[in-house]
């Protein structure tokens, strides 16, 4: 580098509250010979993902016959989860009945079987 284009670079690099140490700390640009050459023999390789990306799309009318059988996948498989809950919350429902009753039917025997020592109590 040159002493006039030295001169220039320092005033370009100098502004008003620019210390002398932070002008060692800034960094020069380096010049083409400075920077090291890459070979340029060395052939790319295509990544194992790239390599899975089909090249063409399929067409429009395939895409929508599979969009379609998918829907009707899901279409029942939702279904069969409702019937399948249905039935889940009618034993449900069975259960909490049967429970009800039986519970109601020991009431029942424990009042009588109380009423009748009581009454024994009094006699």
């Amino acid at each position: 580098m040159t002493k006039p284009e030295f001169q220039k670079e320092l005033k370009e690099r100098i502004t008003p509250g620019v210390k002398p140490s932070h002008l060692k700390k800034l960094k020069r640009s380096k010049s083409e010979g400075d920077i090291p050459k890459t070979p340029t023999s060395v052939p790319v390789k295509k990544s194992q993902s790239q390599l899975e990306i089909p090249l063409t799309q399929p067409s429009p009318e395939k895409t929508l016959t599979e969009l379609q059988a998918q829907i009707r996948f899901h279409s029942q498989t939702a279904q069969n989860y409702l019937k399948s809950l249905q039935v889940s919350q009618a034993k449900v429902s069975e259960l909490e009945e049967q429970l009800k009753n039986k519970s109601l039917n020991q009431l029942t025997a424990l009042d009588n079987s109380l009423f009748a020592r009581h009454k024994s109590l009094k006699d």
